[in-house]
């Protein structure tokens, strides 16, 4: 490709959200791999708490409860899974220097020759933030969205003219749903392509040497076979779910991967709260069944091919995020994983053999979209 070009990523990354982190990742690798050199901006203007990345200061309630902590010589679990990623993010990404200043904009329009939206649901309407929408970057600059999720059915009426704002400035648009691709693409009129999220565009033996690296593999054994459980929500209805497939399988051992402290702890399960990056990566490798409401969670477990059933942790209303994961099920033809209490059929197994023809297809396509947008 000659001189390398230079790519600023706009995502989320940062939070106690695995998948978030793990997007991020992955299409930071599949960009260095092709001889790009890619960055990653840290939100400078309408930030919100769970948009987080290295460096980031405590608001201040959370500096009373870590002080509070440090007092009582306790440290919350979450906020130790905290450091370990801001420490992983540091040590396996590059980022630019903090933007404080017109000047600083002005000199970041300069320095790269394209800015990059990545993947996760950073244009859902619901938690609106034009800054994810390219809103600093100058209309002579080459904007490119992969993999972009608004992760809802429709945008709302009164924010159509913000998104038809902003996003008629990209050069080109590429959403992770059908649904999001088909929505945006009549709300702008421009072609929008429907591309895998950046984890299945990484290699599997990549995941693999991450996983080594788990801090916890010497702690918490694998030996026994487990249900890897990852919830984002924390809802009864969840709780109930997990219980029923854990007797519907017959695995007893369950650990469990959480966003937040979770409101109850059942003393049948093993709770993993500090586990990093790499953890995640590694007890979902050596898992015997997977149970989770984790859009990034399901993509890494046919990366790894692992069985799995999937929860739907949202109510079917304007807010709903189900369409990411009937989407991405439906290309695969395992819509039956989606967890339902009138039957049994998320027991049936997946034939890996035929997901893996229908990724390997996708995946080249996909990496070649990627980077033929950057070499134009």
């Amino acid at each position: 490709m000659g001189d390398k070009k230079k790519v600023c990523i706009v995502t989320w990354y940062g939070s106690n959200n695995y998948g978030t982190n793990l997007q991020a990742y992955a299409l930071y690798h599949v960009l260095k791999e092709n001889n790009i050199k890619a960055d990653f901006i840290k939100p400078f203007k309408g930030r919100r708490v769970f948009h987080q990345y290295p460096g980031q200061p405590f608001k201040l309630s959370r500096c009373i409860k870590t002080f509070l902590n440090i007092c009582m010589i306790r440290e919350i679990p979450e906020i130790i899974r905290q450091k370990k990623i801001m420490r992983f993010l540091k040590e396996e990404l590059t980022f630019i220097n903090p933007v404080n200043t017109k000047s600083d904009i002005s000199l970041l329009n300069e320095k790269y020759d394209y800015f990059l939206t990545g993947s996760d649901q950073i244009w859902n309407p619901f938690f609106l933030d034009t800054f994810y929408l390219l809103d600093f970057v100058q209309d002579d600059k080459k904007k490119i969205a992969y993999s972009s999720s608004i992760a809802v059915n429709t945008i709302p009426l009164n924010l159509q003219p913000i998104y038809i704002q902003y996003l008629s400035r990209f050069k080109a648009i590429c959403c992770r749903e059908n649904t999001g691709s088909s929505h945006l693409s009549s709300l702008i009129h421009k072609e929008v392509k429907t591309v895998l999220d950046p984890v299945l565009l990484l290699d599997k033996d990549k995941w693999t040497k991450l996983g080594q690296k788990a801090s916890l593999k010497n702690k918490v054994s694998t030996s026994e076979n487990y249900i890897f459980c990852y919830f984002i929500g924390d809802k009864t209805f969840e709780w109930d779910a997990l219980e029923d497939i854990r007797k519907a399988t017959g695995i007893q051992r369950v650990l469990v991967f959480l966003v937040s402290p979770p409101k109850h702890i059942n003393k049948k399960y093993e709770y993993l709260r500090t586990a990093d990056i790499a953890d995640f990566i590694w007890y979902l490798q050596h898992a015997s069944y997977v149970v989770t409401d984790s859009f990034h969670n399901v993509a890494m477990c046919l990366k790894l091919e692992k069985d799995f059933v999937a929860l739907m942790r949202c109510k079917e209303d304007e807010k709903s995020e189900n369409s990411r994961m009937y989407d991405f099920l439906t290309l695969f033809n395992l819509t039956h994983k989606i967890y339902t209490t009138k039957g049994k059929d998320y027991l049936n197994p997946i034939s890996f053999s035929e997901v893996e023809q229908i990724l390997e297809k996708k995946v080249n396509e996909c990496t070649k979209i990627l980077m033929n947008l950057i070499k134009e």
